[in-house]
């Protein structure tokens, strides 16, 4: 039912792509590509959610927006020391939490880790085990940079595939 509330955001406005892209700072880490998210709920009931995403660290702190297919924003998280804020495109106040994995399973009902996406997106093994979710490579870039990882978790399948720079 939450992860419904994700998908019936409406497409942003352009302002929230432009706040994450012009803070001024130069990414330390930035990746972009798509996302599937299939969820099972206790009762059986299957449902799935996919778009794109771009993930970019700077010294201020970690942004995540997810995008519909057509780029339109579902939501943006901004982490910083402070913590982790979540906007949407709806005229909604913003909400925030101690962490964006708190955000995210209030949000979507699924605890995705989103700090450690960094890690997994950069990971040299081919497989990892950390917070409850397990982690394969299933295609590298031709740099060598994972292409495409699977998470796996309780219930849960979450699929990034990276664009190519």
């Amino acid at each position: 039912m939450k992860r419904r509330i994700l998908l019936a955001l409406p497409a942003a406005a352009a302002v929230l792509t432009l706040a994450g892209c012009v803070t001024g700072q130069p990414p330390l880490f930035e990746r972009y590509g798509r996302f599937a998210l299939v969820s099972t709920s206790a009762s059986g009931e299957r449902e799935a959610v996919n778009g794109r995403f771009s993930l970019r660290r700077t010294s201020a702190g970690l942004r995540l927006n997810l995008m519909t297919p057509l780029n339109g924003i579902l939501a943006s998280i901004e982490v910083t020391p402070s913590g982790a804020v979540l906007e949407t495109s709806q005229n909604e106040s913003p909400l925030r939490a101690a962490t964006a994995e708190e955000l995210m399973l209030r949000t979507t009902g699924v605890a995705v880790p989103v700090e450690t996406l960094e890690r997994w997106l950069t990971m040299k093994g081919d497989r990892a085990s950390e917070y409850g979710w397990s982690v394969r490579v299933l295609k590298r870039r031709d740099d060598g940079m994972p292409g495409t990882i699977r998470a796996s978790s309780t219930g849960v399948s979450l699929t990034l595939t990276m664009d190519e720079d």
